[in-house]
């Protein structure tokens, strides 16, 4: 409005944590000294950011865009999202009463469930030394848990944890030995955290079953080993990527 005496001042010195509560007008000017008629080039950049600080509700009618973090004191309530979930929505959160919560994933609106952190993997060649033999981990079948523990063979099979939680460890094993004198056992640090045995018949083929869940740290080893007491020979048989005759998996299910 021409008729409204312009008011000078920083707005970022002069009113940083003050209350700007009003009817506002901002009028910017290209007064470029040198400039062509007028004292004018046509060139002139500027913004202003307005900081909202209310123990009310303050309503957005329209897209609110953050660039950088948002913080809650309290609970997040997403509505119920009637749009199609698209890449342009691609995350987006909903509730509904019938479904529970959403996410907008790959084109489809799903149960917001994590990722599955997940590996399985087996060992190429049969266990056949005396006693404890160590399970290997020569193949792998999937891994989408690289970032959470790595996995390494020298023929012993050891995981090492990078992110601390409460995995799963489970798996079967074929195994043909002499009966209640074998068994499988999963081993942190060297200490047996889980363990399984099979009551088959004497020198028959059986079929070792395990399935633990612990709360493992940051730098924890994780080993499976399956006994041989030496009457029949395979503390555990080849595995495969079917998992037909052995394998083993690790899942992280949550933070501890």
């Amino acid at each position: 409005n021409d008729t409204t005496a312009i008011v000078s001042g920083d707005l970022s010195g002069d009113w940083v944590g003050k209350n700007i509560k009003g009817a506002w007008s901002i009028t910017v000017k290209d007064l470029k000294a040198g400039g062509g008629s007028g004292g004018f080039d046509g060139t002139f950049n500027w913004s202003i950011n307005i900081q909202t600080l209310s123990s009310k509700k303050v309503q957005v009618k329209g897209n609110l865009i953050v660039d950088g973090n948002t913080v809650h004191g309290g609970s997040i309530v997403p509505g119920n999202d009637t749009a199609t979930c698209s890449s342009a929505n691609d995350g987006a959160l909903r509730y509904t009463s019938a479904k529970g919560l959403e996410a907008c994933t790959a084109g489809n609106w799903v149960a917001a469930l994590p990722k599955l952190i997940t590996y399985t993997g087996y060992c190429n060649h049969h266990g056949t030394g005396g006693g404890w033999n160590a399970y290997c981990l020569t193949d792998t079948v999937m891994n989408t848990a690289a970032d959470y523990f790595s996995v390494t063979d020298a023929g012993n099979g050891v995981i090492t944890v990078k992110v601390p939680g409460y995995y799963r460890m489970y798996g079967n094993w074929l195994y043909n030995n002499c009966w209640n004198s074998d068994g499988l056992q999963i081993l942190k640090n060297g200490g047996r955290i889980g363990s399984g045995y099979s009551s088959a018949a004497n020198g028959v083929w059986g079929m070792h079953v395990v399935d633990v869940t612990y709360p493992l740290a940051k730098g924890d080893t994780i080993q499976v080993q399956a006994y041989n007491s030496g009457c029949n020979g395979y503390a555990y048989h080849v595995g495969s990527s079917a998992g037909t005759w052995s394998k083993f998996n690790m899942q992280y299910v949550g933070a501890p």
